[in-house]
């Protein structure tokens, strides 16, 4: 172990540890043990807001420890390193929204945002769905967010607070923003922390249990357990993966979709069957059948796609989940991707029904740690150790 290289973050929590292997090495995934020396996080994380009978209370990560304060009148001010939070709870944030909305005069998509508030708020200005100061600008247009707004970045409760607050000004403009869950909101949802940045890792899990932050008990985890997998819109269906044929074959109606999908959350259903239905490789969550081929299912044909339209009363299909270069449709223009924020300038809108791409700003920059601290790995160091033993209650 003497020759391994310990991998840090700038803020001291361990990312990963470098075991030499002859001429190579093996990566181990340090950061799922959720371990830090003397940590000094250059952000917020947070806050966790948690209900107990009428109390409501939040919690954060500043700095190098967790801070805790009373919420008063629905409000939360908090202070943290030179930034100043101000959330206020929203009555309405837990309305269940129907699956199956009129048409809209404007929609903007996108997807896979991965936890990029700052690439967020540069794409809604872009599109003209929010001024340069983030108001909403877009009256009675929805926005919908295609799924996997969490894992691998680092700022997901600073986007998924700005969400929150953004569908509070949207409602009140007669506009709406629409959260369709993707595999990484279920993956977050069941405590799979695989893919979580090791610095936001840490902090929430110095709080409470990864999973236990978005639970039916916190305020976000109440407000995201209640969003769809599947949305209609007019004649325009939206899932973060689509519609299989094992989907098709259950002859659900999209609000029974939906409606299994918050029981499944509230373990009101358990049985397996349901839950590889919601989660599986098949779910609308997971499926890629409409842009690749996969050793579970091969590429959708046409008259998949052909039920798909046909069973549920639309003409287009949109997703994300699968990453494409650029916005083009396939199977007969009746399939759009909108997942290309890492490669492309384009954004799809849909205008009076209408497919419209807007060039708004540049491709999205994924995530890495910009300043990591390396080092020997030290045989007398507990923390070394424990960065390497703690991955197994993780794994294993």
């Amino acid at each position: 172990m003497s020759r391994s290289t310990v991998i840090l973050t700038a803020g001291g929590v361990y990312q990963s540890i470098l075991l030499p292997v002859g001429r190579n090495a093996i990566r181990w995934r340090a950061d799922l043990a959720r371990v830090a020396t003397a940590p000094h996080l250059s952000q917020l994380h947070g806050p966790v807001i948690t209900r107990t009978g009428t109390d409501t209370a939040a919690a954060w990560f500043c700095g190098d420890s967790v801070k805790r304060a009373p919420v008063q009148h629905g409000q939360v001010d908090i202070d943290c390193l030179g930034r100043r939070l101000h959330v206020v709870l929203r009555a309405d944030a837990e309305t269940i929204v129907p699956s199956v909305l009129p048409p809209a005069s404007r929609i903007a998509v996108v997807s896979d945002l991965e936890g990029d508030v700052a690439y967020l708020r540069q794409w809604l200005h872009g599109v003209g769905v929010t001024d340069s100061t983030a108001e909403w600008t877009y009256g009675d247009g929805r926005l919908v967010v295609l799924g996997d707004f969490m894992d691998r970045g680092r700022n997901v409760y600073d986007l998924l607070f700005f969400l929150y607050e953004l569908e509070g000004k949207a409602r009140a403009a007669g506009g709406d923003v629409h959260l369709v869950l993707g595999n990484h909101e279920q993956y977050a949802f069941a405590g799979n922390i695989k893919d979580v940045e090791a610095e936001h890792l840490f902090a929430i899990e110095q709080i409470m249990p990864y999973a236990a932050a978005l639970s039916e008990e916190t305020v976000l985890g109440r407000w995201l357990r209640r969003k769809p997998i599947v949305l209609k819109i007019g004649d325009v269906l939206f899932a973060h993966g689509g519609i299989s044929d094992a989907m098709l074959d259950a002859t659900m109606e999209l609000e029974g979709i939906n409606r299994q999908h918050r029981d499944m959350l509230s373990e009101r259903v358990t049985d397996d069957s349901v839950r590889a239905r919601q989660t599986g490789t098949m779910a609308p969550t997971q499926y890629r059948g409409y842009r690749m081929a996969t050793e579970t299912y091969p590429l959708a044909s046409q008259s998949l796609i052909d039920r798909v339209l046909a069973q549920y009363g639309v003409r287009q299909l949109v997703i994300g989940h699968t990453e494409q270069d650029s916005l083009f449709a396939t199977h007969g223009g009746a399939v759009l991707d909108v997942n290309t924020t890492l490669t492309s300038r384009q954004a799809l809108t849909l205008i009076g029904g209408a497919p419209t791409i807007v060039d708004a700003i540049p491709p999205r920059v994924a995530f890495a740690e910009s300043s990591p601290v390396t080092r020997r790995f030290s045989v007398l160091d507990s923390s070394d150790w424990a960065a390497f033993f703690n991955v197994f209650a993780v794994v294993f």
